[in-house]
């Protein structure tokens, strides 16, 4: 059969793919392409040639597959995806019909010059569609003690919180390795809607910054503190920032550079630390200011590591001599901290991400009373396995945080089963199986497109009725 035949099947098969493997942020750590240093922010998506016969097709194939697609129960799949393997947000997005169409441009483009499996690598460097250009923002650059221009975007609390001549906190965020600050923004947006000025920048050989990434991890540390100095003498908003309330946050690398740069830099105050990964990277000689770690059930460095680095990284927060605070997501890995489309991690990361930051800094930075409230509040999606917990130094001691789920979260015990309308889904105690009806169309005949996804593979059929079974794309996760 021709491959033809089933590209729109296959890229909405690379867009399952490509988030399951994408939690593992293995495509950012071997090349993924991004935009080239200093260039202004890609089109989004990138357009396919207005010649492009085979685009044209799977335009209109795309288009002939959103009723299948928007009849399917996302919402269902992403709760039984959320209990059973922690990858909510995959379906959530996948039932999107904006998203959707949105990827697959994006993939296709991707796909013809891809040097693994055609149209699964990810394409990190174009964002997410719903965060590129929210709220209120300014792209501005600065040249560090090296020489390269480094790119940021400045988000602003409001016009009105600048108009009143009213100065703000200000937080600086670092991303993590072979990362962009494109994939972070909904944190970024989310604390700039709540009062904070936030500049994200892409370090030295990263995202759209000038450099070599080879150089990074020797300049990271250098690289935030002159973003702090960029922000504070030369940026567009200089004269807004309160000098005395400046926080730090990063994730990955990043979260691990935030570490090692409050101890060097006494204009910092405050730092959320997520997933740092390991011990054994992160060096710092003194952290008596207030610092959050959160990490995660299946945090790590490249790969999902279960029950793992939580134990790993909670001796970071075993060192830290200040106020402290350690938060543990239920079900979340390693890409919980960002916004890559289509990645499987729980939809309520980004929520639980949000409001631990944003308590710490509103008490730590701001001084908010009922921010102390907010810290100590123990959210129903803390880890179940590890300890999420704290100690402010405030003469209360140590105190654990409990999740509010004492029983199994999923309503129902698995295996678990229903069929509506020819849709067929399966819940296992390790894995999920749909199976969805295809119409057809001139190309392709009637059948049944089927979705297997386990912890160790994914798999997409098609059995055209009346004729042969298709294996559209198997692939195995390493």
């Amino acid at each position: 059969m021709s491959q033809k035949r089933f590209l729109p099947l296959m890229l909405v098969a690379a867009m399952i793919v490509s988030a399951l493997m994408g939690g593992c942020i293995g495509a950012l750590e071997n090349g993924a392409k991004t935009s080239e240093a200093g260039e202004t922010p890609p089109e989004n998506p990138p357009q396919p040639e207005e010649d492009d016969e085979n685009w044209d097709y799977v335009e209109e194939m795309m288009s002939a597959l959103d009723p299948t697609l928007d009849a399917l129960p996302w919402t269902e799949l992403a709760m039984a995806a959320d209990e059973t393997l922690g990858m909510g947000n995959s379906f959530i997005e996948l039932g999107d019909k904006e998203m959707r169409h949105w990827a697959a441009k994006t993939y296709y483009e991707q796909g013809t010059n891809s040097k693994i499996p055609p149209y699964i690598e990810a394409y990190p460097g174009y964002g997410h569609p719903h965060y590129n250009d929210a709220g209120n923002f300014m792209d501005v650059s600065f040249v560090n003690r090296n020489g390269h221009e480094l790119m940021g975007r400045i988000f602003i609390p409001g016009e009105l919180a600048l108009d009143n001549g009213e100065r703000l906190p200000l937080l600086v965020f670092c991303e993590g390795l072979g990362a962009n600050k494109e994939q972070y923004y909904f944190w970024a947006l989310h604390l700039a809607a709540n009062g904070y000025i936030v500049f994200s920048f892409d370090l030295t050989g990263q995202g759209k910054s000038e450099g070599s990434m080879t150089d990074v991890w020797n300049v990271r540390v250098g690289d935030l503190g002159e973003a702090i100095t960029y922000m504070l003498y030369d940026s567009p908003v200089n004269d807004r920032i309160d000098y005395s309330r400046i926080g730090t946050f990063g994730h990955s690398m990043g979260g691990i550079t935030v570490l090692e740069h409050q101890a060097v830099d006494d204009r910092v105050k405050a730092v959320v630390s997520a997933a740092p990964v390991s011990e054994f990277n992160v060096n710092f000689e003194t952290s008596s200011i207030p610092i959050q770690i959160q990490t995660a059930d299946s945090d790590g460095p490249v790969a999902p590591i279960p029950l793992v680095c939580p134990a790993i990284t909670g001796r970071i927060y075993d060192k830290l001599e200040g106020p402290k605070e350690f938060i543990t997501i239920h079900q979340g890995n390693h890409a919980s901290w960002t916004n890559l489309p289509f990645y499987p991690f729980p939809t309520w990361s980004g929520g639980m991400v949000a409001y631990y930051s944003e308590a710490w800094f509103d008490y730590f930075l701001n001084g908010e009373e009922d921010a102390l409230l907010r810290l100590k509040e123990p959210m129903g999606r803390l880890s179940m396995v590890f300890e999420s917990k704290y100690d402010l130094k405030d003469g209360g001691g140590e105190q654990v945080m409990a999740g509010l789920f004492s029983l199994p979260p999923f309503p129902l015990e698995p295996p678990v089963s229903f069929l509506a309308d020819g849709i067929d889904l399966q819940v296992m105690a390790d894995s999920i199986a749909l199976s969805v009806p295809f119409s057809g169309s001139e190309d392709v005949g009637a059948g049944v497109v089927g979705i297997t996804v386990s912890q160790t593979a994914v798999s997409m059929e098609f059995a055209e009725k009346g004729c042969c079974k298709t294996t559209l794309f198997s692939y195995s996760f390493p």
